[in-house]
């Protein structure tokens, strides 16, 4: 029997689809999903108060010779946490890096575009990084799931404080603060500064300069 998901502030798709033995595709593939599917532009991100209908599990048979072992690999693990570094405007390149989720460990440097790439578990949901060292190191805590669609205006604050562009509450309520932020945005991308938070081509540009 399918169960009904009222979601929390950290939850997507793909945590969902994990924690209930299913794929991405499977959860979004439900017809009483096609709504969260026709109306949100990037799929796996969620708001706190939508409801996702989860399938009932289905038995799925192999058959595999006796006295020998098989391995079996489960679809849509890990997935890639990607994370750009920049201060000032340029990219924090070649700096070490330690990041820990859910207590694994791993170490590395970002690339020549201050890009860390790391494959995580979909379930995921707290990170602390350490980059740079010495004098130097900083520390960041990360919340994962935590930026809402792009079609909501507090998805737009989201990715705006992100890039440090907004320094306001993230509540979705429009401000000058929030308008500010939005026309220097577009300003620093070529764009038209409207301040219009619904402007397609200034959503799809925020989506590409956040990564998601």
């Amino acid at each position: 029997m399918s169960i009904r998901i009222a979601v929390k502030q950290g939850q997507c798709i793909e945590c969902i689809a994990y924690e209930h033995g299913f794929t991405p595709q499977t959860i979004l593939d439900h017809p009483d999903n096609a709504k969260i599917k026709n109306r949100r532009r990037e799929h796996n991100i969620l708001k706190h108060g939508d409801v996702v209908v989860v399938p009932d599990r289905r038995q799925h048979e192999e058959d595999a010779a006796t006295g020998k072992r098989h391995r079996y690999r489960r679809k849509g693990l890990p997935v890639k946490f990607n994370l750009v570094l920049e201060e000032g405007g340029e990219p924090r390149a070649n700096e070490p890096y330690v990041l820990w989720i859910d207590g694994e460990v791993s170490e590395g440097e970002t690339d020549k575009d201050g890009v860390l790439s790391e494959s995580i578990s979909p379930g995921a949901r707290k990170g602390r990084l350490l980059i740079g060292e010495g004098e130097n190191q900083e520390e960041f805590l990360l919340d994962f799931g935590y930026v809402d669609p792009i079609n909501e205006l507090s998805g737009i604050q989201g990715r705006l404080k992100n890039l440090g562009l907004y320094d306001g509450p993230v509540d979705g309520n429009p401000s000058e603060e929030t308008t500010a932020a939005i026309v220097a945005f577009q300003a620093s991308v070529g764009l038209e500064s409207n301040g219009k938070s619904d402007d397609y081509k200034t959503m799809n540009a925020l989506l590409e300069a956040h990564w998601s």
